[in-house]
């Protein structure tokens, strides 16, 4: 039992010589602390609510280590935001809708199309649109008596079809260039099918006068415009896995092996040639403006 002079202090507890003597706290590291006014901190939680590996694995640290750079600056406000769950089922069944979509907008025009060509064009007539490159005519390839190239029509129309399930249920998230694109081969080809099993032949209505010109159905420039988007889209799918220079390179490289192979082995190249430059150009600066557009948001 402590011996000395005892007296009741304002906080309740007895007062004791003991409590005339320093006080000595020891540190982390277990050193005495006997300078008089230090002050004995409270004991470090084990879960910290700014950094911390074990909060940010299991409840959301990273959430709370954003408010905690926003309040001070570090972070715009809308980093406050918990992201909103994402609707995989949901979002592949708007890809899906969207691909149908266009390829009503491609198959129903071109049979309207077609019957106004028939009914204001004798077969082989022509008209300047754009003198001297560019011209509406009819000129229709009959395809009986070729049954290698009516399976084989057919045969891409249902591969493709099949190409167009798979990117609707496996590529990511982030852009629909994708789906757009594999929606225009499909339902070009469609238009093309549609027409040699009906009439037997594919009437060709736009041409272009030039180097590696041609005369195209409506299918053939859903076609080519589905081709066109290919270097964007492979522009997309690389975006989250590299840089952005890395992304543009991958889009340039694909695009440059796409011009090469549209101006000396596809026939009537030039409108592929045409629409991929057009479509490249177009997504490379939607691309940087979204990426400017990010870096002005997060700074």
């Amino acid at each position: 039992m402590e011996s000395g002079p005892q007296y009741q202090n304002l906080s309740g507890r007895r007062h004791t010589a003991a409590d005339n003597r320093p006080a000595v706290f020891k540190t982390v590291c277990g050193a005495p602390m006997t300078r008089p006014g230090w002050v004995r901190f409270p004991s470090i939680p084990a879960k910290f609510l700014c950094d911390d590996s074990q909060d940010d694995s299991h409840s959301g640290g990273f959430y709370l280590d954003a408010r905690w750079r926003a309040f001070h600056g570090m972070l715009p406000r809308s980093s406050l935001s918990a992201p909103p769950p994402v609707d995989r089922a949901g979002e592949r069944r708007s890809r899906l809708q969207l691909a149908f979509v266009i390829i009503a907008c491609v198959w129903t025009p071109s049979l309207l199309v077609e019957l106004a060509i028939r009914a204001a064009f004798n077969v082989g007539e022509a008209h300047w649109v754009v003198d001297p490159w560019l011209y509406v005519a009819r000129s229709e390839h009959s395809v009986d008596g070729e049954s290698l190239h009516v399976a084989l029509t057919l045969a891409l129309l249902i591969f493709g079809l099949v190409i167009l399930v798979a990117v609707v249920h496996r590529v990511r998230s982030g852009s629909i260039v994708p789906t757009v694109a594999v929606a225009c081969l499909v339902s070009g080809q469609l238009a093309n099918a549609s027409d040699v099993l009906v009439r037997g032949s594919v009437i060709d209505v736009v041409g272009l006068h030039m180097a590696r010109g041609g005369i195209y159905s409506v299918g053939d420039i859903a076609i080519s415009t589905g081709f066109a988007l290919v270097p964007s889209a492979a522009m997309v799918l690389v975006a989250r896995d590299t840089s952005l220079p890395g992304s543009v390179g991958v889009c340039i490289a694909v695009l440059t092996l796409q011009v090469a192979l549209a101006m000396s082995v596809v026939e009537g190249g030039a409108l592929l040639t045409m629409l991929s430059i057009s479509a490249t150009v177009v997504s490379v600066i939607g691309f940087f403006v979204r990426f400017k557009g990010s870096l002005e948001e997060s700074g």
